[in-house]
């Protein structure tokens, strides 16, 4: 059974949004009032600019990344199939929160 979008955004106090996304950026599912669509779009072209800095810096692929601004914060997750990105409020500990979505996610 899959995990519930509702259930990934009790990881971390705040968190209000998410959407689950094929890798082409097609919207499987989304939670909280946003714009899903934009949000796996820009998480795809994000997705892709990393893959291509991990390959060039020997990381391998990608399983997870997170990325915030002064106000706000994108966790994102990796799947078989498809990713999960939650957002919600910085915090001051993005990397544990990080760990517990990729530990939440499929």
């Amino acid at each position: 059974m899959a995990t519930e979008l509702k259930d990934l955004l009790r990881i971390a106090p705040g968190l209000d949004r998410a959407v689950e996304a094929e890798y082409d950026g097609l919207v499987i599912r989304m939670q909280g009032g946003f714009d899903g669509e934009s949000a796996a779009a820009v998480t795809v072209l994000a997705e892709n600019y990393l893959s291509e800095l991990g390959d060039m810096l020997g990381f391998g692929s990608v399983s997870a990344w997170a990325t915030s601004g002064e106000s706000s914060c994108i966790y994102v997750a990796h799947g078989a199939r498809s990713f999960v990105a939650v957002m919600g409020p910085a915090n001051r500990s993005p990397g544990r929160v990080l760990e517990r979505l990729a530990s939440s996610w499929n």
